[in-house]
């Protein structure tokens, strides 16, 4: 178990099953947030994310 002290327990079929415990899929976007506000840059992240409709946007 990675020396964690944490972990989660199920009884499955009548076995008592230990795993690692779920990491949440935004594990480190905290961090990760900070680091990109650290730079103090007026920066767009996905600018190569596009949306089919966008050209029917007014701004």
């Amino acid at each position: 178990m990675d020396n964690q002290s944490v972990l989660d327990i199920a009884i499955e079929n009548g076995a008592i099953v230990l795993r690692k415990p779920f990491q949440s899929f935004r594990a480190g976007w905290r961090e990760a947030a900070q680091q990109v506000n650290a730079l103090d840059a007026d920066i767009f992240l996905l600018e190569e994310l596009e949306n089919l409709q966008d050209e029917d946007w007014v701004w």
